[in-house]
């Protein structure tokens, strides 16, 4: 496995100089602290210029509760494999006092899970509400 570092290293984009413009669905952010999702997508931004980042679950659908963890899908090109790649982007919010979920697809493995009907791209695609796509 490699160092934190490494990883970082391995994954980092060209972030943009600027704020990017994040949208979130109401009552997505109950329970937390206001500003936080968004926050959270600007941080992977800045960090691993990611094509989109999708906000799923129960705070997509508007069903969270004040306890609900966040679930977040992210596509970003990436030769780590799935676990490293969710840990190095899980690794920026280590000290958090609220659940998040990550899921790290490249756009190969969207598409193919696309194709493939596989479960949970089905639920990311059919209820997730897109807080970041790249232009």
């Amino acid at each position: 496995m490699r160092s934190g570092t490494s990883v970082r290293r391995a994954l980092r984009g060209v972030w943009p100089p600027h704020r990017p413009k994040i949208t979130v669905p109401p009552g997505a952010g109950i329970g937390l602290p206001a500003g936080l999702i968004p926050d959270i997508a600007v941080q992977i931004v800045r960090e691993f210029n990611p094509v989109r980042i999708v906000l799923f679950g129960s705070r997509a659908r508007g069903d969270a509760r004040p306890d609900s963890d966040v679930d977040l899908f992210v596509e970003m090109e990436t030769r780590l494999d799935r676990f490293e790649r969710s840990a190095a982007v899980g690794a920026i919010f280590d000290h958090r006092p609220w659940a998040l979920d990550i899921v790290v697809y490249t756009p190969q493995e969207t598409k193919r899970a696309i194709r493939n009907a596989g479960f949970l791209i089905d639920a990311i695609e059919s209820e997730g509400r897109t807080l970041y796509a790249r232009k």
